[in-house]
């Protein structure tokens, strides 16, 4: 079922200002690996707009600020659920004219995490394999 109006300008607008990942989330009592889709820009309008284009995905919208070097405030798009991610990203790498891989990877690990899903300690190397390799492809100056 499409719920994006537009797929391929999502795509093209994730392509240019997004990032797709696997993030970490320390809590108490053991820390979490999840996939994560997010867009930034430092106007509001365009996040915005770009929301409304993505639908109904179970998407938030935060506003960053970076006071101490003078920086304009930034405006993030993101979606961390995995089951929506999984949907989001399946929806649009048709259309992904770059950060396709990153997209498959997120895609493959997401369906790995469901199919284990109350099992919540149950990373193996496999998963640790991916969580690496999309680090090193999103990495800066590679």
């Amino acid at each position: 079922m499409t719920r994006i109006s537009n797929p391929e300008a999502v795509a093209w607008v994730l392509a240019a200002e997004g990032t797709i990942t696997i993030a970490a989330s320390n809590s108490k009592q053991r820390k979490y690996y999840y996939p994560s889709v997010s867009v930034s820009n430092t106007n509001e309008r365009f996040i915005v707009e770009f929301k409304n284009m993505v639908g109904e995905y179970g998407s938030s919208l935060y506003k960053y600020y970076d006071r101490k070097n003078g920086h304009k405030p930034c405006y993030f798009w993101r979606i961390t659920k995995i089951k929506d991610c999984l949907d989001f990203l399946t929806e649009i790498v048709p259309f992904l004219p770059i950060k396709i891989e990153q997209a498959e990877l997120a895609i493959y690990y997401s369906k790995r995490r469901l199919a284990r899903f109350k099992q919540y300690n149950s990373m193996d190397d496999e998963d640790y394999d991916i969580i690496d390799r999309i680090r090193e492809i999103n990495r800066r100056g590679v």
